[in-house]
Order: structure tokens, then sequence, then C-alpha cells
């Protein structure tokens, strides 16, 4: 009979501590797990900045591209009416100017569109509409990318299965002191985190590389 009682009582201490063990199992689980947690949802935020950071910088190079074929567009189209073919003649700079005197070209601002035909790829900004980098105005619809179907980017809403970004681009060109023959342009991609408003600007000094 002692041997029985011994024997329960040994029993009953073991399980009493398993359960103690299980209780203080679940409550280092239950300290450590919000730390995990957020340290997950950090890595997740991070990640997802690095991303918008990463396709800013892509449309910030792919408006300088863009610039780029419609300035050396420019120059073949006159060498081309230059030598006989119907057409007047555009100057180099033609679509980007960034002339003071002249409000309908791009030193007040234009869109930039990747999938647009020559002529309507850089379009200038209505009147009074304000910069990307102006951090007191709220981004202008004027300048918001959309992206198509095929992972292209478009200020066109209208376009099949395109759906709204994050993101607005603007590009603005102003002249050098250099003179008629050189042209500053920036282009500004500009978005809004929970974080406040993040930019990727990129600039390059345009020449016309042939008379």
């Amino acid at each position: 009979m002692q041997n029985i009682l011994i024997f329960k009582y040994n029993k009953l201490r073991i399980h009493g501590f398993a359960m103690v063990e299980m209780i203080v199992s679940v409550a280092i689980i239950l300290l450590v797990l919000p730390g995990i947690l957020s340290s997950v949802t950090r890595a997740v935020s991070f990640g997802s900045v690095q991303k918008d950071e990463l396709t800013a910088t892509y449309l910030a190079q792919e408006c300088l591209e863009i610039v780029r074929t419609v300035r050396d567009q420019n120059v073949l189209t006159k060498m081309a009416i230059d030598a006989g073919a119907p057409g007047t003649a555009p100057v180099w700079n033609e679509n980007f100017d960034g002339t003071a005197a002249n409000e309908n070209k791009c030193k007040f601002g234009c869109s930039v569109d990747a999938i647009a035909a020559y002529g309507s790829s850089i379009l200038p900004a209505p009147p009074s509409t304000k910069n990307v980098d102006d951090y007191s105005q709220p981004l202008n619809v004027f300048y918001h990318l959309y992206r198509t179907e095929q992972g292209l980017y478009t200020v066109n809403s209208a376009g099949v299965g395109t759906v709204p970004t994050p993101f607005y681009r603007e590009l603005l060109a102003v002249k050098s002191t250099g003179g008629d023959e050189i042209e500053l342009v920036k282009c500004v991609v500009a978005w809004d985190t929970a974080m406040g408003r993040k930019k990727v600007v990129y600039s390059e000094m345009f020449t016309r590389w042939m008379q």
C-alpha cells in the first residue's frame, strides 16, 4: 500500500512539473512573439520601401532616356528635311525646351509617357500645376503614373488593364548659361508614404550633338 501511495505521489508530482513547465513555456513564447512579429513587420516594410525606391530610380532613368530619344529624333528629322525631305525642321530640343519665356514648354513641368507616340511622349503641364517636389502641395494627378498589363508606365489612365501606382513623374528643363545649345534636364519621381513624401531625382546636361 505504501509503495502504491508513493507511486501515485510521484506521478502527481511529475504531472505538476509538466504543467509548470508548460505554463513557463507559454509565458516565454508570449513574451518573445511580439518582438518576432515586430521584426518581421519591419523587414516586410523595409522590403516594400526598397522596392519602391528601385522602381522610382528606374522611372527617373527612363525619363532621361525618353528625352534623349526625342532629342535624337529631332536632330535626325532636321537632317532629313535639310536634305530635301518635306516638312518643317524641328529644333533639337523641341518638346522639352526650357526657355523662360515659353510657358508651354518644360520649364514649368512636363509629364513623360514611355508608350506614347513621338511628339506626345512629353506634354507640358497645365498652367499653375504644382511641381511634384513641392512638399507643401498634394501630388498633382497630371503627373500620376499607371502601370499597364505589360508592366509599362503611362500617364494614360484609360488604357485597358491599367492600374494606378503610387508614383508621380515630372520633367523639368532649364536653359543653361551656355546658350541655346545646352539644356539642363531634371526628372523627378515622387510618391507619398506613411513616413512622408519621398522622391528620386536624376538630372543631365543635354546638348545638340550635331549641327
